[in-house]
């Protein structure tokens, strides 16, 4: 009975040191993936840099994008969140691309509640990512990309950004 009462305590600290892990981090919703393609092929959207969303899997595969291209997604996700995509690119001839993006993940209806536990009002909470891109093939297998995020965070009536950099 003592080692299940050993074991028990010993699992419930892993849980307990581990578990604020779990509630995420800023940005966390830029880890979720974006297009069905890349998450088909678990997340690797770096090896299809000519299609899908470049902007998000590798700054550099837009120098090898040969048309203009749009791709617009909307994510249903549970506990009312949805998660939104929208990423367009084009060629810069003769080498080059460019590309612009925007990812939105949010919650509405957040039902308020005053101190006694009645119903006040609806909150919701949103967080976007603000992309621009620029990348240059060098060599037919060699580019080098960067982006710029401008990331936003705002609740209620408070608004946090900030500045990235891939």
């Amino acid at each position: 009975m003592k080692k299940y009462i050993v074991s028990l305590i010993l699992f419930s600290m892993i849980f307990t040191l581990y578990g604020s892990e779990k509630g995420g981090y800023p940005g966390s919703y830029l880890d979720m993936g974006v297009n069905a393609a890349s998450l088909s092929m678990g997340r690797a959207g770096v090896a299809i840099p000519e299609k899908g969303a470049p902007m998000y899997n590798n700054p550099a595969g837009i120098a090898f994008t040969k048309n203009r291209a749009a791709e617009f997604d909307y994510f249903f996700l549970n506990l009312d969140r949805d998660l939104h995509y929208t990423g367009i690119s084009t060629p810069i001839p003769p080498t080059a691309g460019m590309g612009f993006a925007w990812i939105h993940a949010g919650v509405d209806n957040i039902q308020g509640r005053d101190g006694t536990g009645r119903k006040t009002e609806q909150y919701a909470t949103g967080e976007n990512a603000f992309m621009l891109s620029f990348a240059n093939s060098f060599l037919p297998r060699l580019a080098l990309g960067v982006s710029i995020k401008l990331l936003q965070h705002n609740m209620l009536d408070m608004l946090a950004d900030g500045v990235g950099v891939d």
